[in-house]
């Protein structure tokens, strides 16, 4: 199934191009290309100098943090681009933004961080409202490192099995690659077709992943899933994903699979910031801010760009411990 490869039906691609584009100021690019890894060149700057947010890949992967550059001054900034739907978007978000320059290359023998995953993990939509950590990953390492977001809102271990998701990534994968496999929040809706019990179909099909990963040469990491924010009285998380974080844990251990313990750390985090600070980490918008959300947006388990963007630092953290060579590429 290599169409797969292509994971957008055009109609909803559209749809996703008018969300992301409604409350964005700056520069698109935006053309045709081969599906693949490439490495990017983007100069900024000029007589004006440049004031940039940050760099945006569709819909909301941030590539570059915010970049300020003095009149007169020009600087060129690399990054990895991950392309699969055979079209290249990128947005200069930014009052000046300034683009002096754009270059790529085919660079397919970068070493591919895939991301396997549900709502929490994947590239928005609705960003920067609402942001999944996979999306705030590529900020974090150089233009030597690619990093494919396969992850899915609503989707479960099964929904990836039934709907062959995971051929296309399979297909990809390559010594030097590594492939992070978070789940559990669909997982556990056992009134749906996505669930899969944590100690059955869970772990049965988190295995084969790690496995097929193993044959092509690729590094497996199982990443327990970060708790929702709910707090109890006493300023502690309140864990509602069963034994789901786990059985993950098992599987480490009993199948020598690396582990990154997200759902330890994020909850030491959240409990850091207590019940009131968390709520800027997670999809907290007020009434009249963004036309996105007109009566505002009160959510307890999707991210902020914030809460995105710890989370990730977090999956960064879990890798250095690790000792996995690719930390050798953070910025």
């Amino acid at each position: 199934m290599q169409t797969q490869e292509i994971i957008l039906p055009g109609a909803y691609l559209g749809h996703m191009l008018e969300v992301w584009d409604l409350e964005r100021k700056g520069t698109h690019l935006d053309f045709p290309a081969e599906n693949g890894t490439y490495q990017a060149e983007l100069t900024l700057g000029g007589e004006a100098g440049a004031r940039v947010d940050q760099v945006l890949a569709f819909p909301g992967r941030r590539m570059l943090a915010s970049v300020c550059l003095a009149p007169g001054e020009k600087k060129t900034f690399r990054f990895a681009l991950d392309v699969r739907f055979h079209r290249i978007q990128l947005l200069v978000e930014g009052e000046k933004p300034a683009v002096a320059d754009f270059k790529l290359k085919k660079a397919d023998i970068l070493p591919t961080i895939f991301l396997l995953g549900d709502s929490t993990v994947c590239d928005q939509e609705q960003s920067p409202y609402h942001a999944g950590w996979g999306e705030l990953l590529p900020v974090l390492f150089d233009e030597n490192v690619n990093v494919s977001n396969h992850a899915r809102c609503g989707y479960s271990t099964q929904s990836f099995i039934r709907e062959q998701l995971f051929v296309p990534v399979a297909s990809r994968m390559k010594p030097g690659d590594l492939l992070l496999m978070q789940f559990a929040h669909n997982d556990q809706k056992s009134e749906t077709d996505r669930y899969a019990p944590a100690y059955g179909a869970f772990t049965h099909t988190l295995r084969y992943f790690a496995n097929e990963a193993k044959k092509r040469g690729a590094t497996p990491v199982l990443v327990t899933s970060q708790p929702r924010r709910r707090f109890d009285e006493q300023g502690r998380i309140v864990h509602t994903l069963g034994d789901y974080p786990e059985a993950m844990r098992k599987l480490a251990a009993e199948e020598g699979i690396l582990l990154i313990d997200l759902n330890r750390k994020a909850t030491a985090l959240l409990e850091s910031y207590g019940p009131e600070e968390s709520k800027k980490l997670f999809a907290y918008v007020a009434p009249g801010v963004s036309k996105l959300f007109p009566e505002g947006n009160e959510d307890d388990t999707h991210f902020s760009y914030e809460g995105a963007l710890q989370m990730a630092s977090l999956v960064a953290e879990g890798m250095r411990e690790l000792g996995l060579p690719i930390c050798e590429h953070f910025r």
